[in-house]
């Protein structure tokens, strides 16, 4: 038989496309646990990408998304009679694999949204695993969270925001909506925690570095995934808790028992990654939310893994583990229940 052209474009996409993309192999066809115990085995040079070519990319995805360049770009939405931005990453083999996830990087505080893309190395990782993202901008760069994972009421409504950064998104771009996650650092840390309470039905699971809160009260209408790392020589948002009194009161532990007990989580367990990085799951819980903390002995106020230049005020960065690289193995595992692409939705962003 003739092999016709569907049938071409298929094998060339399931078959010769793995070959071509960066570091070689599809790696989602691993088991979602194969993946996380490689990512933490792998030395942190080397990273394979989670990367599985889809077959239907032109029944979920308009020309017009399709045809989005990759790279970098700048967007405009309105908000409140206010103009807010974002950059939106669409990653280079974006066409051949999409719908990809969307990743909400959230910055710490005053920190822009380039300047949090740098910290967290989030392009790199972005093209090894091909997920886009969209890296958030708070008013004056401080997105608005504060103690108990709260907001500021008189300060611009960053719920609003990035529901309408999720909807631009999508309507540029072709995304799963089913992998759209939040990975925060810091005050961004705890805002993808107010996230995770505030937008439970759209956001899928969330990792916190260095942030890690349990919004009280939680507005989340089902267990949500959770992944945090916190060092226990933070300087600024202690591990023990007792920090800044406007935003930092309680412990991690406190914050991920909370976290634990809301999921319904009834299974524990630890692991060590490294010398000094342990890792504690809980698991068992309800909707498959599990709740992971890794805990880095002696680690700062900083992204671990990453090869950014942080001030030494903030501590030691370990890199015994990759933080970006656990959260693309967590997230793997954790796609929204049921979730399925809607379609459109929201108004478009300004380019």
């Amino acid at each position: 038989l003739k092999p016709s052209g569907s049938s071409i474009l298929v094998a060339w996409k399931t078959m010769v496309l793995p070959l071509v993309l960066p570091f070689r192999g599809a790696a989602r066809m691993l088991s979602a646990q194969v993946l996380l115990a490689l990512a933490m085995l792998q030395p942190t040079g080397s990273i394979a990408p989670i990367v599985t070519p889809s077959t239907n990319t032109k029944e979920r995805c308009n020309s017009a998304q399709l045809d989005h360049k990759t790279g970098l770009k700048d967007y405009e939405v309105p908000i409140n009679g206010k103009t807010r931005h974002f950059v939106l990453y669409i990653p280079r083999y974006y066409r051949e694999v999409g719908p990809v996830p969307l990743w909400l990087v959230a910055p710490g505080a005053f920190n822009g949204p380039n300047l949090q893309i740098k910290m967290a190395e989030m392009v790199r990782y972005a093209e090894q695993e091909q997920f886009a993202f969209a890296a958030l901008k708070g008013d004056k760069d401080l997105m608005n969270v504060v103690l108990r994972g709260q907001e500021v009421p008189d300060r611009p409504d960053d719920i609003a925001y990035t529901a309408a950064v999720i909807n631009a998104s999508r309507q540029n771009a072709c995304i799963d909506a089913a992998r759209i996650y939040c990975a925060g650092y810091s005050r961004g840390a705890r805002f993808c925690a107010r996230l995770a309470s505030e937008l439970s039905e759209q956001i899928a699971a969330i990792a916190a570095v260095s942030g890690i809160r349990f919004p009280t009260p939680s507005n989340a209408t089902r267990p949500v995934p959770i992944l945090a790392f916190h060092g226990t020589k933070d300087p600024v948002n202690p591990y023990k808790g007792h920090g800044n009194p406007e935003y930092w009161d309680e412990s991690v532990q406190d914050s991920i028992s909370q976290w634990v007990k809301f999921n319904g989580c009834t299974r524990n367990e630890s692991y060590t990654i490294g010398p000094r990085v342990v890792a504690q799951r809980h698991s068992a819980c309800r909707g498959h939310a599990d709740v992971e903390l890794v805990r880095i002995e002696g680690g700062g106020h900083v992204w671990p893994g990453s090869d950014f230049n942080f001030s030494k005020q903030l501590g030691h960065t370990t890199h015994e583990v990759d933080a970006s690289r656990l959260m693309g193995a967590f997230f793997a595992e954790h796609p929204l229940p049921n979730g399925s692409d809607a379609g459109l939705q929201g108004q478009e962003g300004k380019g």
